[in-house]
C-alpha cells in the first residue's frame, strides 16, 4: 500500500507499518530519498516501478498538484491491475474542473484568485486545481472504474471536510 501523505489521518491511525509506504513532496529533497523517515516523492514523477501497489491513498493532495492529469496517470501506472486509488479532494459539482494557475516562462501565474489550504507539514499551500463535475469522466477516460462517495453532514462537521468528496477508482 502507498499513502501519498505522511501527515494525513490514515498515517495517524495506522502509524508505521511494514506494508505501507508513506511519502511527501519536499522541495529541498530529491525524489526517492528519505527525510526524517519519510520518502520524498512527487506524484507527477513517481520513482516506483509499474504495477507496484494494490492500493494508493491520497487525502486532499491532488488539488495542490501542478499537473493533476500527470499525477493521476502516475498513480494508475504504479497500481497493479485491479488495484485501487482511494482519494479525497474538494469538489464543486456546479462547475467543470478549473486550473487556478497557468505556466508562463516556467513560472505558475494565477488566473483565478489564489486559494490556500492548511497543510500539517507546510502551513498554507496554494490550490492549483478546483475540481468539478467532470472529474469522474476524466478518471474513467484514464481507464479507471470510478465512483464518488459523499460523506454525511455530521461527519463533515466533525472532521471539517465541508467540501471534500471521496473517490474510489479501480484500475482495469
Amino acid at each position: 500500500m502507498y499513502n501519498i501523505s505522511a501527515g494525513g489521518c490514515f498515517a495517524r491511525v495506522w502509524g508505521k507499518q511494514p506494508h505501507i509506504t508513506y511519502s511527501e513532496c519536499f522541495d529541498d529533497c530529491e525524489r526517492g530519498e528519505w527525510r526524517d523517515g519519510v520518502l520524498c516523492q512527487d506524484v507527477e514523477r513517481l520513482t516506483f516501478g509499474d504495477s507496484t501497489f494494490d492500493l494508493v491513498i491520497s487525502e486532499d493532495v491532488f488539488e495542490h498538484v501542478s499537473d493533476y492529469r500527470r499525477g493521476f496517470w502516475e498513480v494508475r501506472r504504479v497500481l497493479k491491475p485491479g488495484g485501487y486509488h482511494v482519494f479525497s479532494v474538494p469538489v464543486g459539482f456546479t462547475h467543470p474542473t478549473l486550473s487556478r494557475f497557468e505556466v508562463s516562462d516556467g513560472r505558475q501565474v494565477p488566473v483565478l484568485p489564489v486559494e490556500h489550504h492548511g497543510d500539517p507539514l507546510r502551513g498554507q499551500i496554494a490550490v492549483c486545481t478546483s475540481f468539478g463535475y467532470d472529474l469522474l469522466g476524466y478518471l474513467e477516460g484514464l481507464g479507471f472504474e470510478a465512483r464518488s462517495e459523499l460523506s454525511r453532514y455530521e461527519d463533515e462537521c466533525r472532521h471539517g471536510t465541508f467540501d471534500s468528496c471521496t473517490f474510489v477508482t479501480q484500475r482495469a
